[in-house]
């Protein structure tokens, strides 16, 4: 196999929708992921896929209205073997790039090993809270929440904490951080 640059590598915008904060104990409800070229602009596919809970006895009552889960909207929730083996295959060598990043790269993780399968992304994350640390350091935003990092780039989160509509969110969240830092 061929060598990539890291600056070479596919990003894969990811988002998950859960029933805690937990991977080791709670589980996704939803998944949206954006593969672009390393650019970030270039969308080479996208995806996105409800999940039913097998355990609701776990699902913490703030997650549960933070999500706005209700049985009707994931009635028909495809197949949890296929919508991880989507998953899979799209963060194959990937860098993932998400808002905390490392929240829902722990339970993709999980979510892949309930399923029989080993990550297969690189070890590279982007994480745009990690980007706009100095703007917080400065004062150009006051919180590092996916909702503060929109206004500042003047971006709408048109559904928050919906998967897709934060995935696309964070999308756009990260090109405004990268076009800032160009400009340096």
């Amino acid at each position: 196999m061929a060598y990539t640059s890291n600056q070479d590598r596919k990003l894969l915008f990811i988002d998950s929708e859960t029933t805690g904060l937990s991977p080791d104990f709670n589980e996704v409800i939803e998944w949206a992921g954006v593969l672009t070229e390393p650019d970030g602009i270039t969308v080479l596919k996208t995806f996105e896929a409800k999940v039913k809970p097998l355990h609701m006895d776990r699902f913490d009552p703030k997650a549960k209205e933070v999500n706005g889960y209700n049985e009707a909207e994931w009635a028909d929730a495809p197949d949890a073997v296929l919508t991880a083996a989507e998953m899979h295959t799209m963060a194959r060598d990937a860098i993932l790039v998400g808002q905390n990043v490392s929240f829902d790269e722990g339970f993709l993780t999980a979510f892949l090993k309930q399923h029989g399968l080993k990550p297969t992304w690189h070890y590279h994350k982007v994480d745009t809270m990690g980007l706009a640390w100095p703007l917080i350091k400065n004062g150009a935003i006051d919180g590092l929440s996916l909702a503060n990092l929109a206004k500042w780039a003047g971006v709408e989160q048109t559904k928050p904490h919906r998967a897709m509509s934060d995935v696309l969110c964070v999308q756009k969240v990260y090109l405004a951080l990268m076009a800032k830092y160009a400009t340096l």
